[in-house]
């Protein structure tokens, strides 16, 4: 899997160390650690996020190149681990795409989702409870750059319906300026938020844990 992406200049899709001995080649330009359509990973479809929404489920990773037509492709990445739910996209391979500009996107993206892993590791495995207000149950990320779309926040107990978690999403969407306003905007404002998240609770858990050993 890793010789595949980082031959063809777009670096290593992160893999946990619990989940690496899981992962099969789905088709090629697709691995995962379980079944799951390339097509739908490309298309954003909103039911591994919904999984995810809805309750705990199994950790899994899954990336893959896919798309349709002439210039319509990208490298969409999920990881779901611990306290993070992971689903993140950018386009790479489309015949009209700035090949240069776009492989060093899905690097960019790689390696940030490669620092929101480790900081999951490490707040799964800080001492600590989980009662409310200390450490959110999951930190939702879904974040597109093809589509444009963000959205990033702690869900601490699952939606009661479809209505209310369309109403979490639209109330932790991570805004982006309008296609070409800003030539520097950040390619994934949601990745930039999570990171905000992951290391404000990795604080707040540090000092509860020191406050508990000191009373």
């Amino acid at each position: 899997m890793m010789r595949i992406f980082e031959q063809t200049g777009l670096g290593v899709p992160p893999v946990p160390d619990e989940l690496r001995g899981e992962v099969r080649q789905l088709r090629p330009w697709a691995f995962a650690t379980r079944g799951i359509d390339p097509m739908a990973m490309y298309m954003f479809d909103r039911h591994p996020v919904d999984e995810a929404v809805a309750g705990p489920g199994e950790d899994y990773m899954a990336v893959c190149h896919a798309g349709q037509g002439t210039n319509s492709y990208a490298v969409t990445y999920h990881l779901v681990f611990g306290p993070l739910a992971l689903f993140v996209q950018t386009g790479w391979g489309g015949a009209y795409m700035d090949s240069v500009r776009t492989a060093a996107q899905v690097r960019e993206q790689f390696s940030r989702c490669a620092e929101l892993a480790e900081r999951a590791a490490r707040l799964r495995d800080a001492p600590g409870d989980d009662a409310p207000g200390r450490a959110p149950r999951r930190l939702i990320v879904a974040d597109s750059a093809l589509r444009r779309t963000a959205h990033c926040g702690w869900l601490d107990e699952a939606p009661g319906d479809q209505v209310a978690a369309q109403e979490w999403f639209r109330a932790h969407r991570c805004p982006r300026p309008a296609r070409g306003e800003d030539e520097e905007e950040d390619p994934f404002p949601g990745l930039t938020e999570a990171a905000r998240l992951l290391d404000v609770a990795l604080t707040t858990r540090t000092r509860t844990s020191r406050t508990a050993q000191t009373t």
